[in-house]
């Protein structure tokens, strides 16, 4: 092997290993903030494993929690009057947050519901179901 072919293997190699130790912020950091889909839902993403969600126009949030595994974000909503709960599965990519599915959870019934069949159901298109940053206010 000559000294160029083992030059470019070494930083090759020194590469792969130190770029993801130096890479952006994690999912989890780049969740924090506020994300609004098309259909006026509010999504905000707090410290640790808290997430609230809302609508917009309206007052007060729910409480959730959620999870990050990979791209990959799962917020649960705590459960409510009669125990009933909702699981957004997620995904993100750039600043948007891609619906995935929904699962509604009801005492002694469990339902998961893709977002095209959502959409379907609902008669919106599948892009107000994703969510998007939005900007922070100044105060």
């Amino acid at each position: 092997m000559t000294h160029t072919r083992i030059f470019a293997a070494a930083a090759l190699l020194l590469s792969l290993c130190i770029l993801p130790a130096c890479g952006g912020p994690s999912v989890e950091d780049s969740l924090r903030g506020n994300w609004k889909n098309g259909d006026g839902n509010l999504l905000r993403f707090a410290e640790e494993d808290k997430a609230f969600i809302g609508q917009e126009g309206l007052s007060g949030e729910g409480e959730c929690r959620f999870e990050v595994n990979g791209d990959s974000v799962r917020v649960r909503t705590l459960p409510g009057d009669g125990g009933s709960v909702n699981t957004y599965m997620l995904h993100l990519a750039g600043d948007t947050l891609y619906l995935d599915a929904i699962s509604l959870e009801r005492p002694g019934q469990k339902q998961t519901i893709r977002s095209e069949e959502f959409a379907e159901r609902s008669g919106k298109p599948a892009y107000k179901l994703h969510f998007t940053r939005i900007a922070e206010e100044k105060q």
